[in-house]
């Protein structure tokens, strides 16, 4: 497959000493949604995880190209309302703390659909994209923001400082964990970067990946699962550093990292030391942690199937709620039997009339629900659960019981 490749060395240090602690089934590409039910030019790829011995990143061996993990994105940040208050409060955040800046230049690395570029705008910050989605990136700017649709790099970051000189902010929210090239990537932000400017980035993060069995956070589109461990002497090759961190619940378990240039005498918070000595005592770089995370993957597929199998003998129906990156993932890592399930449904109007990925589960809107109610709906989009089970119960959308598979495999009873 000239579109895959094993890669042979790691993604921060470019040790080639890269050992291999979970091998998935192939899987699907997770976000690239099937038009049609037969779909024979859908591939499923292997999805290999691996970590460096020599720097302990956590990091896929098995590469897909860029091009087609990404051409065609739906996702958009707005698409719940988790998500969006979430950037909301994220705006508000940056404003009263970096708000006295000036100018008030920001660039936002994987923009998406504007949301957050949007938010910035209404507290006075002048904004710019950057998102090799095409269709994502015209929403953003139908709404009258500037994207550069492309990847991010250092030529890019060369031209647009020579265009428009050094921004005070750069913000880059769950897509540098998704690039094969993450040195080209920081020589750009240093180099765009003003002596001041701040980088916030967020990542899931890979102790909770770990402690909480988030196995659905690895597909392809994922090259990287950060700790601090091995990013902050990453970062110190390019002279910057994480002076602040806050982990957040987004996503199962997430962090966001404050980075400045290093400098003299600056002001790093305790939450960074803080968060090394946990990383040390959890086992995130070692072997054996990620080997028993494996078995307990093991374990979990066991008692899903064992539940989903009990239901589908009594001729109860079964619906999936959401088809977010992840299903691809937790559906075939967990061997799911698609013929138990009637259908799948999304809020995403994008994702609607496609099929999740490597099924032949339609995707419907939740608004199907109302007029038949399945027995049990099993909501993929766990990371939402809050919202949506509100969402079931205050509608009627399932008759008897709701299944969430993650971060505690539950079932709860209407």
């Amino acid at each position: 497959m000239s579109n895959f490749r094993y890669k042979d060395k790691c993604v921060l240090c470019e040790s080639k000493k890269l050992t291999n602690v979970v091998e998935f089934p192939n899987t699907p590409i997770a976000n690239k949604l099937k038009k049609k039910e037969v779909d024979d030019e859908e591939l499923s790829y292997p999805l290999i995880l691996s970590i460096c011995e020599d720097c302990k990143h956590i990091q896929l061996k098995s590469i897909v190209s860029s091009e087609i993990l990404f051409n065609e994105y739906p996702y958009r940040s707005n698409s719940n309302q988790t998500t969006a208050s979430r950037l909301i409060e994220l705006s508000a955040e940056i404003e009263c703390s970096l708000g006295k800046k000036d100018p008030k230049t920001l660039i936002e690395i994987g923009s998406n659909d504007g949301f957050l570029m949007g938010q910035m705008q209404k507290f006075g910050w002048q904004v710019l994209g950057i998102d090799p989605a095409i269709d994502a990136s015209k929403i953003a700017q139908i709404q009258g923001m500037k994207v550069i649709v492309a990847f991010f790099s250092l030529e890019l970051a060369s031209q647009l400082k020579q265009d428009n000189g050094e921004v005070s902010l750069i913000i880059a929210n769950n897509v540098l964990a998704h690039s094969n090239d993450l040195r080209s990537i920081f020589k750009g932000i240093y180099e765009l970067l003003s002596d001041d400017g701040t980088l916030i980035m967020e990542f899931s993060y890979a102790l909770d990946i770990l402690n909480n069995l988030l196995f659905d956070t690895i597909y392809h589109e994922h090259t990287s699962y950060h700790s601090l461990i091995s990013l902050i002497p990453f970062l110190f090759e390019f002279k910057l550093e994480p002076v602040k961190a806050v982990r957040f619940d987004a996503h199962g378990g997430s962090i966001r990292l404050y980075i400045k240039k290093i400098i003299a005498n600056s002001v790093i918070e305790d939450s960074i030391s803080n968060l090394i000595k946990i990383e040390s005592n959890s086992g995130v770089d070692k072997v054996s942690a990620w080997k028993n995370f494996e078995n307990q993957i093991s374990n979990l597929r066991i008692s899903i199937t064992e539940l989903l199998n009990d239901i589908g003998e009594k001729n109860l129906s079964i619906v999936g709620y959401g088809v977010p990156a992840k299903f691809a993932t937790l559906f075939h890592v967990l061997s799911l039997d698609e013929n138990l399930f009637s259908y799948l449904v999304d809020d995403n109007k994008e994702k609607q009339n496609n099929f999740g990925p490597g099924t032949k589960l339609r995707i419907f809107s939740p608004e199907v629900l109302k007029n038949d109610p399945p027995d049990y709906i099993f909501i993929f989009s766990w990371n939402y659960s809050e919202e949506i089970i509100r969402k079931i119960k205050s509608n009627k959308l399932a008759k008897v019981g709701i299944i969430c598979p993650l971060p505690s495999f539950s079932v709860i009873r209407i």
